[in-house]
């Protein structure tokens, strides 16, 4: 009994170190000495960002490459700079120059009068009666004018009259006489101006579509404001020509002298409160040769001079 079971035991250990032979070169190193390598470590796969579409420029091939993408992107962008360019119009301004016509009156003082170079005529032909100096006196009258429009509204023409009565002083033995003198004159007037300021008189608009590159169209608003321009402060100037109409009288004789020509002068300064009413300050110079006679019986001729500072009120339309 006790051969048998040692039988069986070394049975079991022979097969035991059988299994363990088999085993052997699967766990052993590499003969000759060559080391052993680990196994490599396993490849992941590395993540592609996807490019997102923008906006409003619709949906892209998923296969899009990079330059096909910065393409669409800049393509977007110009269309939404030029979006935003046709916000804004193009201002056009036009500055009208009407023209203006004017309607004033006025009134002030006569001074430094004079005729000089006085003769006799008629039967008092040769008498030399030096010169006559007038008195001082009121002025009053009115005017009527038009300044041109466009590029000449600096350019304008007047007429005006007004009366005086700048009485012949008494001199030496010599008496003083009533006169009077109504003076019709027609100017030509230069204006300047200044502290102007300009007024939206109306604004139109008009939309336009433009082709730019790539045949790309967008839609251009142009606005045009028509503007007028108002200016408070007009210094002016002006020459023209005068039309005399002049009386003398003395205890109950008179001579006169009627449509003479002669000279009339002007500078002044006007202020506008409105565009329709300004008020202004004007001298006048005066200079004509008067010939009083009352037929056979004669008279007298000289030079008449006379200075005029005057102030009124103009309504422009």
């Amino acid at each position: 009994m006790n051969d048998g079971l040692r039988a069986g035991t070394m049975a079991v250990y022979g097969t035991m170190l059988m299994l363990l032979c088999s085993l052997m070169p699967m766990g052993s190193p590499v003969a000759h000495g060559q080391p052993v390598l680990p196994p490599p470590a396993p490849i992941e796969p590395v993540p592609v960002q996807p490019v997102p579409p923008q906006p409003g420029s619709g949906q892209r091939s998923p296969a899009m490459t990079p330059t096909e993408a910065e393409r669409a992107r800049e393509a977007e962008r110009l269309r939404q700079a030029e979006r935003a360019g046709a916000a804004e119009p193009r201002i056009e301004r036009k500055v009208l120059r009407p023209s203006e016509t004017y309607l004033a009156g006025f009134g002030g003082y006569t001074f430094g009068g004079k005729i000089s170079d006085v003769e006799g005529t008629g039967f008092l032909s040769g008498l030399n009666l030096n010169d006559r100096d007038l008195a001082d006196a009121g002025v009053y009258g009115g005017k009527l004018g038009h300044f041109f429009g466009d590029q000449m509204d600096w350019l304008g023409v007047e007429m005006e009259a007004f009366n005086t009565t700048p009485h012949v002083e008494q001199q030496g033995l010599l008496p003083g006489s009533h006169f009077r003198v109504t003076t019709l004159a027609f100017n030509l007037i230069g204006r300047l101006k200044f502290g102007c300021e300009t007024k939206t008189l109306r604004t139109e608009t008009r939309t336009d579509r433009e082709i730019r590159y790539a045949q790309t169209e967008r839609a251009m608003r142009y606005e045009t404001r028509y503007e007028r321009e108002f200016c408070r402060l007009q210094p002016y100037g002006g020459v023209g020509l005068g039309v005399f109409f002049a009386n003398l009288s003395n205890n109950g004789n008179s001579v006169s002298d009627n449509a003479v020509p002669g000279f009339n002068a002007l500078a002044g300064v006007r202020y506008y409160f409105t565009e329709r009413i300004a008020l202004f300050g004007e001298y006048k110079y005066n200079w004509a040769a008067l010939e009083l006679t009352n037929g056979p019986i004669g008279g007298f001729k000289g030079d008449y001079q006379a200075n005029h500072v005057v102030g009124g009120l103009s309504f422009h339309f």
